[in-house]
């Protein structure tokens, strides 16, 4: 019980993290709490983060980098989750990716830098 409550913890100052500061903070930390209560909910996400879903995907990216496809990477300059190395490797590996890094942001970006990346999104989807 007392593992489970840390774990809580840092799930609930994880989100608070990325939504800090944004206009969504209140009401997605709420809705955040709420989910938090479904049954299951912690389990998988859990599962989320003891499967594949942190690794290393240097493979995967080497093989979109040879294709034939436009792709886009936008990073918060301040990410505590992708570092400057991290994504300088996958700079390297998806090398015709247009690449946007928002200074001042961390990995929250769609929540911190709403309108920016919605722009570039839009951009590049016309």
């Amino acid at each position: 019980m007392v593992e489970q409550v840390k774990r809580h913890k840092k799930f609930v100052s994880r989100a608070e993290g990325l939504l800090e500061g944004s206009k969504l903070h209140d009401n997605g930390m709420y809705l955040y709490s709420q989910q938090m209560e479904f049954r299951g909910f912690q389990r998988a996400l859990l599962s989320f983060i003891g499967s594949d879903a942190l690794g290393d995907y240097t493979e995967e990216y080497t093989i979109v980098g040879k294709q034939n496809r436009r792709t886009m990477i936008i990073w918060g300059t301040m990410d505590d989750g992708i570092s400057l190395p991290l994504i300088t490797l996958v700079r390297e590996l998806l090398a015709s990716a247009e690449f946007h890094a928002l200074e001042s942001v961390g990995h929250g970006v769609v929540y911190k830098k709403p309108q920016v990346v919605e722009e570039l999104l839009i951009g590049f989807f016309r």
